[in-house]
């Protein structure tokens, strides 16, 4: 009895040495890799909740670079749209300037070359690239200029509408051009584009028989036309702004919610290197101890009681 119990006593000492042993070896890699497995075999539950994790990590990054495209090219179409407002409150004044009978003929010509010029300079900011080849008016999209000049007349060839991303907040990728720049009500029903109200002030202040009755009548219409295009400029702004000011909350939530996904994931696969390294230190110790009292106690043999 007493030689059957010592053997098990023996043999259960060297299974505790060596689970300790294969413990501390775990330890180590863990120490060193700074992950609780080497291996998904070695925790599948916990490889598959990482693997979770990191996918919706994955779709927060791809959701925040598509935001942040959209923020590239808002910012880009609120430069725009200053700009053509700059643009096109230059040429109210100069048609105020013009509107004057102690003018000549050449004066209004002069002034109405200006005036041209503000209209071309407004055309190439109609057609403002958002830096990917694409066009910040381009509508539902477009890889080609959505303004065109056909015999001196502005079109909009572009589907008209926009393009959007997001998932709960949807915000612009384009814009629709058409809304904006060619669709300016005319003051009897209708719609005219800006490029219009700045060709049709050209063409009067160009004209050298045109009266004062004339002049008078132009300029009349055609500031009620910039009025009315400055206000369709400054409601694509506040559109802008608003999506602008979507973009800063979606981006919080964002960068809150990967905060979140990165907290968990390191939960699952990061080891807790104070608490690792206290385990270590303490099995490698009570290791060393139970090998110097089992080398004792193998050591031992019946002489020994004799003696």
């Amino acid at each position: 009895m007493t030689r059957t119990s010592t053997a098990t006593a023996f043999d259960r000492a060297i299974q505790s040495m060596n689970s300790q042993q294969t413990r501390l070896y775990q330890l180590q890699a863990q120490i060193a890799t700074g992950k609780k497995a080497s291996r998904a075999a070695d925790d599948p539950v916990a490889a598959a909740q990482a693997e979770s994790v990191k996918g919706e990590i994955t779709r927060i990054d791809v959701e925040r670079r598509m935001v942040g495209f959209a923020r590239t090219v808002l910012q880009q179409a609120d430069t725009a749209l200053a700009t053509g407002t700059d643009l096109v409150n230059t040429a109210r004044d100069l048609v105020l300037q013009a509107n004057n009978s102690t003018l000549t003929p050449a004066d209004r010509a002069s002034i109405a070359s200006q005036i041209r010029g503000l209209r071309d300079e407004l055309f190439s900011v109609a057609n403002t690239r958002d830096g990917s080849g694409a066009f910040v008016f381009g509508g539902q999209g477009s890889r080609t200029a959505p303004f065109v000049e056909t015999a001196g007349v502005v079109g909009y060839v572009a589907d008209p509408g926009s393009q959007q991303t997001g998932q709960d907040t949807r915000v612009s990728t384009s814009l629709d051009g058409h809304k904006t720049f060619m669709s300016v009500p005319d003051g009897t029903g209708g719609r005219q584009s800006i490029f219009d109200v700045l060709d049709a002030a050209v063409a009067a202040l160009s004209d050298p028989a045109a009266t004062t009755a004339d002049i008078q009548a132009a300029a009349k219409a055609a500031i009620d036309g910039f009025d009315s295009a400055l206000e369709s400029l400054g409601l694509g702004r506040s559109n802008v702004g608003e999506q602008l000011r979507m973009i800063d909350q979606v981006e919080g939530s964002l960068e809150n919610s990967e905060l979140d996904a990165q907290t968990r994931l390191s939960a699952i696969v990061d080891v807790d290197f104070a608490a690792a390294i206290s385990e270590f230190a303490k099995l490698h110790t009570g290791l060393q101890a139970a090998m110097q009292t089992y080398s004792r106690l193998s050591s031992t043999s019946l002489f020994n009681y004799l003696r």
